[in-house]
């Protein structure tokens, strides 16, 4: 196969980015037909990702995020105008997400005196205008993108000379550092092509910090929030479908029952429930929920011999400086398994302390072939509402909290999702069962373990919904559109 003679960066900066981009047919194809990939990651000298990625026509280079990092913190004006981005889309349509971040920016800030009170006056005022106009908010990007354009990996970009530069997101997902570089490569003469990382990036994370030249979403309702949401032309955007869950349609490389039984111990001849627990810094009370389930399958309110598996958000094992920030969450799983012999715990192997949340591939396998077993999921939100509809598994959401003294922001609130777009629209295809008391999850467990057909019709709407075209192809039909592109 004849390579195209172009060079292509691959920005990835947290594990999800990988996940996508790098452990998927993305990489695969993009290796096999460009003549030379360089990965821009922040983890660019850790032995482990040299040795899986670099060779052939792959070069690693290092993310400056210290750099960008000094370059936000320094930079007033460059705060303002992202602050001013994450509560902005268009107003036309339904802003429930990004005015729930603003209602708890305002709860948050509770100004005194009248300077602060005359500062959130001027970002209201702002707010409000933005939201109303198009071209306002194209004056405020084009404004910041000329104001604040840093170079910091000009080496990069004079070394290798890409053509394309590709990114997970519009600049507006975390600290946002993919604003940067798209603006680097605009100012060196490089297309930039943001593939969409996840599925609440289009409606809830504000406005993006640059405009790229491209961008691939995963379903037609993404291309729809990037049109409506966004401001971008529907030329500009195509549909690849969703790369990391080719393997849910891919059977032969999922794990046999024996083989996800043996690695956790589970009693074949019993059902399983497994516990997505959501990321600690948003929801606390993961441990609480565990605790519920655990004391009613001991107590017998579980109606039938059951087990459960909790599977811990990679968030668990965040390293905040030279400490890894959760250990005393997992301490609390680690109590209740040695308590219950039926609880079992599904810990993600994490790779790196540079990359957050990387994981290896046999990750996404893993968890496609536990769902594959898997008799009633429960979790708060999360895409393993999609993927258990892939799977035909019954699907639970909690829709309360634990113990008070666990939270420590007004932001740790499970009505902040309940009420997010994505999820409402999960919600109104009526193939979840939402739970609002410790009873009603109950309930709902034992109503799916004595009938797992219950609203299997509104679970298939859901995936046909959700997961969008080329089913166990989508990485390679993302990659044959970057090559088209390119």
């Amino acid at each position: 196969m004849k390579r195209t003679t172009k060079c292509i960066f691959l920005v990835v900066h947290q594990g999800f980015g990988a996940r996508y981009l790098l452990r998927t047919d993305i990489f695969k194809e993009l290796k096999n037909q460009v003549e030379k990939i360089v990965i821009i990651t922040p983890n660019a000298d850790e032995d482990y990702f040299k040795q899986e990625f670099q060779k052939d026509n792959v070069h690693i280079e290092r993310f400056q995020n210290e750099k960008c990092e000094e370059f936000i913190r320094k930079s007033k004006g460059q705060r303002f105008f992202q602050l001013i981005r994450s509560f902005v889309l268009n107003g036309k349509y339904d802003l429930r997400t990004v005015d729930g971040h603003y209602k708890l920016f305002l709860k948050e800030s509770s100004a005194k005196g009248f300077i602060p009170k005359y500062k959130l006056l001027i970002i209201h005022i702002i707010v409000k205008l933005l939201r109303a106009s198009k071209i306002l908010r194209r004056l405020f990007l084009w404004i910041e993108c000329r104001m604040f354009s840093p170079d910091i990996h000009r080496e990069l970009f004079e070394k290798y000379k890409p053509d394309t530069v590709i990114t997970t997101s519009l600049g507006n997902v975390g600290k946002g550092f993919d604003f940067i570089i798209m603006r680097e490569a605009k100012k060196h003469g490089a297309k930039t092509v943001t593939v969409i990382l996840s599925w609440d990036n289009t409606s809830g994370k504000g406005m993006g910090g640059a405009i790229p030249d491209h961008i691939i979403a995963w379903t037609e309702v993404m291309k729809k929030e990037l049109i409506e949401y966004l401001d971008f032309p529907g030329d500009m955007i195509s549909v690849g479908g969703i790369a990391h869950f080719d393997t849910y349609y891919r059977k032969e490389e999922l794990l046999s029952k024996n083989e996800i039984f043996n690695r956790f111990n589970l009693n074949g001849d019993t059902k399983l429930i497994v516990l997505g627990t959501k990321s600690p810094t948003s929801y606390p009370w993961n441990a609480d929920i565990a605790q519920i389930i655990a004391e009613s399958i001991s107590q017998n309110k579980i109606t039938v011999p059951a087990q459960l598996l909790i599977r811990l958000h990679p968030l668990h094992f965040l390293v905040k400086g030279d400490k890894r920030k959760n250990v005393y969450l997992i301490e609390e799983y680690d109590n209740l398994a040695e308590k219950y012999p039926f609880v079992k715990i599904d810990a993600p192997e994490i790779l790196s302390d540079k990359l957050t949340m990387d994981m290896p591939a046999l990750e996404q396998i893993k968890l496609a072939s536990i769902l594959k077993y898997t008799d009633v999921l429960v979790n708060m939100f999360s895409t393993l509402n999609i993927e258990a509809s892939i799977m035909d598994v019954p699907a639970v959401n909690v829709v309360f909290e634990g113990k008070s003294d666990r939270k420590k922001s007004v932001r740790q609130s499970i009505e902040v999702d309940y009420d997010q777009v994505h999820n409402q629209r999960v919600i109104a295809t009526g193939a979840l069962r939402m739970c609002y008391t410790p009873q009603e999850l109950i309930t709902a467990i034992n109503d799916y373990l004595n009938n797992p057909s219950l609203n299997k019709k509104q679970r298939e709407y859901l995936a046909q919904q959700e997961t969008g075209p080329h089913k166990g192809t989508a990485a390679k039909n993302i990659a044959k559109i970057i090559i088209g592109l390119l």
